[in-house]
C-alpha cells in the first residue's frame, strides 16, 4: 500500500509541477523540458496506480473464490455457490493473472 500511496503522491507532486509551469506566459527550453518530465512522471504514476489496482483487484477476486470453496469444503455454503464465485473469474484470471494497460 506504501508505494500506492508513493505514487499518488508522487502523481500530485507532477501535476502540481505542471500546473505551475504552465501559468507563465513565456516558455524557455529548460521550463518546457521540465514540463514534459513533468507530464512524463504523471503518466508513469497513473500507469502504476492502474496496474495496481488490477493486480489487487485480481488477488480479492482469488481470495474470496478461495474462501467460498474452502467453506463448501466444509459445509458452511454449497458447492454450487463456490462454482459460481469461481467462473466469475476470467480464464486469464485462473491461470496466470492478466493486467490491461490504458
Amino acid at each position: 500500500m506504501a508505494i500506492v500511496n508513493d505514487a499518488a503522491g508522487r502523481l500530485l507532486g507532477s501535476f502540481n509541477e505542471f500546473a505551475r509551469l504552465e501559468s507563465k506566459a513565456g516558455r524557455n527550453r529548460e521550463e518546457r523540458k521540465r514540463i514534459e518530465l513533468a507530464i512524463g512522471s504523471a503518466v508513469t504514476a497513473l500507469q502504476f496506480q492502474d496496474l495496481a489496482s488490477q493486480l489487487t483487484g485480481h488477488a480479492r477476486d482469488r481470495l474470496l473464490a478461495l474462501q467460498m470453496r474452502l467453506r463448501a469444503l466444509y459445509g458452511q455454503t454449497s458447492e454450487e455457490a463456490a462454482r459460481e464465485m469461481c467462473a466469475r473469474l476470467s480464464p486469464a484470471q485462473n491461470c496466470c493473472g492478466s493486467v490491461e494497460l490504458f
